[in-house]
């Protein structure tokens, strides 16, 4: 899928992104590979953002990602293992409960940070 005009206005002056010349160079060379005309694909996937609640991570990877509305879970939902352990030592490291609401836990941190 090509890139479009608000990508490249998003990457252009950023770190590791081409500069001056180079940036018009590159520029070019991307914009000279766009999607086929009329190109089809195996699949299309169509979704309502509106209906997509954010997502927040709860611990140390982004594999630890849940709705902004969920709880943080507990190590003991898990079977396996390595999963428990890698929850367990996030929950610890996170400073977390499992079952504590993630949405209060982000207000409260906004209203610390607001005291400061």
């Amino acid at each position: 899928i090509a890139p479009d005009k608000i990508t490249y206005e998003y990457m252009k002056g950023r770190e590791f992104m081409p500069k001056g010349k180079k940036w018009e160079q590159a520029l070019d060379h991307w914009k000279s590979l766009p999607s086929d005309f009329g190109a089809r694909y195996d699949k299309v996937y169509r979704f309502d953002a509106t209906e997509i609640e954010p997502m927040v991570t709860y611990g140390t990877n982004p594999g630890m990602g849940m709705p902004i509305t969920g709880r943080v879970p507990s190590p003991e939902a898990f079977t396996d293992p390595v999963q428990r352990s890698s929850l367990e030592k996030a929950l610890q490291y996170m400073d977390l409960q499992p079952g504590e609401k993630i949405h209060l836990l982000i207000c409260a941190q906004r209203l610390t940070l607001l005291a400061v």
